[in-house]
């Protein structure tokens, strides 16, 4: 693999691991919200990157999905988020 290869997929990593320490600290701070709630509360990251981290930082096992409810943003059914 090429040197700019590796220092693009560093900074992907890098970019990546900074939004898992946000949006862990940002859950501890709002917990029992939906991932959309979260982004707009949030306004730093949108809701596709809160619904791409948010489960990698469950797998690690920080996180978990207390119960299920209507989004406030969208109103469909949407699972919240709390610290585990």
């Amino acid at each position: 693999m090429q040197s700019t290869s590796l220092k693009a997929y560093a900074e992907v990593q890098d970019e990546a691991q900074k939004q898992r320490v946000y949006m862990k600290k940002f859950v501890m701070e709002h917990e029992h919200h939906t991932s959309n709630e979260l982004a707009e509360l949030s306004g730093k990251y949108d809701r596709y990157q809160f619904a791409k981290r948010l489960p990698e930082i469950r797998a690690k096992g920080s996180l978990f999905n207390p119960h299920t409810r209507p989004c406030g943003v969208t109103g469909k059914s949407a699972m919240t988020w709390a610290m585990a």
